[in-house]
């Protein structure tokens, strides 16, 4: 739900914001950024939103304070963790594990508007997210950690 509800915001911008003090000065507003760890796998997104509350600064005041959470966020699969951690790029130091240890899959796939698959973040209408994770209980009948996925299909509000 929670990374339903943060992929829906992605782009908001009513204040036509170009770039942002935060998390540095300069920073540009983009949506969506694909692979924001470049280590080409889709695992992670990286989504701005001006939302919190919409004010024409995106995370933070005037003065370059990073205060506004959820307006510049990153969402990644931790392997060695076995997670999926969320990180607020104006006010965390580090990412925040958000589930139990028990992810072995995320998965972000990114449709355009015909619901083709597409590489181009300007062109992103929908977003389908995979997470697949496994029990905590050894099945010995099967000899193995069951293993279920959940597969949603996003909508960006913004296109």
């Amino acid at each position: 739900d929670w990374i339903t509800r943060l992929l829906r915001s992605a782009g908001s911008n009513p204040y036509g914001v170009e770039t942002s003090p935060c998390p540095e000065v300069g920073t540009p507003f983009q949506e969506i950024r694909l692979d924001p760890d470049g280590d080409g796998m889709d695992n992670d997104i990286r989504i701005q939103a001006d939302i919190s509350p919409p004010n024409g600064i995106l995370g933070g005041n005037v003065a370059g304070t990073c205060t506004e959470e959820g307006e510049d966020v990153t969402i990644a699969y931790d392997a060695d963790a076995s997670t999926i951690t969320l990180q607020d790029n104006n006010i965390d130091d580090e990412p925040q594990a958000m589930t139990e240890p028990i992810i072995t899959e995320l998965e972000f796939t990114y449709l355009n508007s015909g619901r083709n698959v597409t590489a181009d973040p300007d062109l992103i209408a929908f977003v389908q997210v995979q997470v697949t994770g496994r029990s905590k209980t050894y099945n010995t009948i099967l000899g193995e950690y069951p293993e279920t996925s959940l597969n949603t299909e996003v909508h960006i509000r913004t296109r």
